[in-house]
């Protein structure tokens, strides 16, 4: 609304980053289901109320059994898709943005250290852990799916980079989580949000085992996510890191887990 009246006043808004959708064909099937849904239940009832509410209560609806059932399953689909996508669109817009904050002041970064991201997407936690740095540097990868996250790609890390005034903190690569392109023990602090739940088992302790991997000892791996928690507990142990703590976030669904080597 603020930057249409800024529009509408010849006045060009300043662009920000933009961190994207997530899942943006869930929200976009989730959204669609529950408004067809919702219209159907709701011109049902429309023909209900036309009918008054007085005849209703003496006769009936004349709605068969199967009738009601079924209008009755679509609206409690049609609320549950609605929440879905609310919940995805809250979380994009807003959610992950708070977790974010969260995760990045938990880290006490001095400045110095060096950084990695993997599975960076759009730069949420890569460019807000640059906004700390002042002569350290924050490596993002991905493998750029952007059925995970509208406008996925390393263009816009670096463009969202440049917007926050990071750029030349940031670097960004192609590279796959399972096979990290580092030395071991390259980073001081190793994060990764909202990428492991994708995986299937093998590929999240590949995934991890190489996060450990290019830790450096004493280093800290940070993992936020909204499932597999306990098995993740349980591999970083088997991992050699005998500091593992699940950090509450506050938020609905996001949990974290910090780990130190």
């Amino acid at each position: 609304m603020i930057q249409f009246i800024a529009r509408l006043h010849g006045i060009k808004p300043e662009e920000q980053p933009d961190y994207g959708q997530d899942v943006p064909g869930v929200a976009k099937g989730t959204a669609v289901f529950g408004l067809l849904t919702s219209g159907i239940v709701i011109a049902h009832l429309i023909g209900l109320l036309s009918t008054g509410i007085f005849v209703v209560l003496r006769t009936g609806t004349g709605w068969s059994f199967w009738e009601t059932l079924g209008l009755t399953i679509l609206a409690v689909l049609g609320v549950i898709a609605l929440a879905i996508s609310g919940f995805l669109v809250w979380s994009s817009r807003r959610g992950k943005l708070l977790m974010r904050d969260r995760v990045i002041a938990g880290l006490k970064l001095r400045g110095d250290e060096q950084v990695l991201d993997v599975g960076c997407g759009n730069g949420l936690l890569l460019i807000g852990a640059a906004e700390k740095l002042t002569t350290g540097t924050a490596v993002g990868v991905d493998i750029w799916r952007s059925d995970l996250e509208s406008n996925n790609s390393r263009d816009t890390v670096m463009h969202n980079a440049a917007l926050a005034g990071v750029a030349d903190r940031v670097q960004v690569q192609d590279a796959n989580a399972l096979d990290l392109p580092f030395v071991d023990g390259r980073f001081d602090i190793v994060l990764t949000s909202l990428m492991l739940h994708h995986m299937n088992e093998a590929e999240r302790q590949t995934a991890v085992r190489q996060m450990v991997r290019v830790l450096k000892p004493g280093g800290k791996l940070v993992i936020v996510d909204l499932a597999h928690l306990s098995a993740l507990v349980t591999l970083l142990h088997a991992c050699g890191l005998t500091a593992v703590h699940q950090v509450p976030l506050n938020l609905p669904f996001f949990k974290q887990l910090v780990a130190t080597k």
